[in-house]
């Protein structure tokens, strides 16, 4: 009887579960779902929505009209999986306007805030709550 064939055979075994655990472990290790990505993604959204919101005057018309028509318009355009709210404070830190998508909660939210200045010569600054919701 020749056991050449036994040799061979567990040399195969042996290689597929060595292969097996080499996919299994790159599929765990790619699959693997990391939340601070997320809150990474929601603050670059949250600065550059303020970025926009000062280049295109919102916040400077929100300021000066007390209206927050403009603010509210570009939270509603906002993608459908994220909530937000804005709002524009004096120097002192009293509430000007502010806006919020309806019908979210802002759980677990990232805060920005930008500083701008009215048309007036007056400083303000915004401020943004944006979460996944």
């Amino acid at each position: 009887m020749s056991k050449k064939g036994i040799i061979f055979t567990l040399d195969a075994i042996l290689a597929i579960i060595i292969g097996a655990l080499i996919i299994s472990a790159s599929y765990f290790l790619l699959s693997r779902h990391d939340p601070g990505f997320n809150m990474n993604a929601l603050s670059m959204m949250s600065f550059d929505s303020l970025a926009v919101l000062e280049k295109d005057s919102t916040f400077r018309n929100a300021a000066d009209a007390k209206n927050p028509s403009g603010l509210a318009a570009f939270i509603t355009s906002m993608p459908g999986n994220t909530c937000a709210n804005i709002s524009v404070f004096d120097n002192s830190s009293m509430l000007i306007t502010s806006s919020q998508k309806s019908g979210c909660s802002l759980n677990y939210s990232i805060v920005s805030r930008r500083a701008f200045v009215s048309s007036n010569f007056s400083s303000y600054y915004a401020e943004m709550r944006i979460s996944f919701g």
